[in-house]
């Protein structure tokens, strides 16, 4: 279960919806009901009161031919429930130290943030294939806040998605904090072409990495 920020503490139930709404993006109380086994009705109570409080939206949709359907979805505010590692005290600092030394300083912080986590990733994953790393590598990630989730497509490629970052605000100021993060992915799979296909910064609803191990060139 999620650790969410302190004086914004919900409900069991309420906190797994929040959860599968992090997760998945959109869902319908029929969806959600399915996916966390109970009726469609009881998810919708669940969901009315939390769009009461504006911790959740929804969208009318037409799907099919049937009657519409209400999409739900997390609001902006329920932004707030997932800790940011204290985002507005770090761009301060670093607002301070771009203005004194530069933004080359601020950019060399974060690759050696970058390094560090690779240095750490790698004692537990070094040696292992590349699918073993992947998972490795995503429950790590889970273990830093980023509620991550990896899935093989074929064969020697993954899909990584991040569905929270606990840096995106510190990112939306300092870009190169997001660029690190990319930068940490190439250095603990060095054997595999790691792309970000969508990142939250870009609108997207979560960063998502498409990682294939390297073809081997003939020699």
């Amino acid at each position: 279960m999620i650790d969410l920020t302190p004086g914004t503490e919900q409900p069991p139930t309420r906190r797994k919806i929040i959860l599968a709404l992090k997760h998945h993006g959109s869902l319908t109380a029929a969806e959600l009901g399915d996916l966390l086994g109970m009726s469609s009705m009881g998810a919708r109570r669940h969901l009315d009161a939390l769009a009461r409080e504006e911790w959740v939206r929804f969208e009318v949709v037409q799907r099919g031919k049937g009657a519409p359907s209400h999409l739900y979805q997390l609001a902006p505010r329920a932004d707030e429930l997932f800790p940011k590692k204290y985002a507005q005290l770090a761009n301060e600092l670093l607002g301070y130290l771009a203005a004194e030394q530069g933004n080359a300083v601020v950019s060399e912080l974060f690759d050696r943030r970058a390094q560090n986590r690779a240095r750490v990733a790698g004692s537990h994953l070094t040696g292992l294939p590349l699918a073993e790393r992947v998972a490795g590598l995503t429950a790590l990630l889970n273990s830093d806040g980023y509620l991550a989730e990896s899935q093989t497509l074929e064969p020697g490629v993954f899909l990584l998605t991040q569905h929270n970052c606990p840096v995106c605000d510190v990112a939306a100021t300092f870009r190169v904090a997001c660029s690190s993060e990319l930068g940490f992915l190439h250095a603990i799979l060095p054997d595999a072409e790691v792309t970000r296909e969508q990142s939250l910064l870009g609108g997207g609803q979560s960063c998502i990495y498409r990682i294939a191990a390297r073809k081997e060139t003939p020699t």
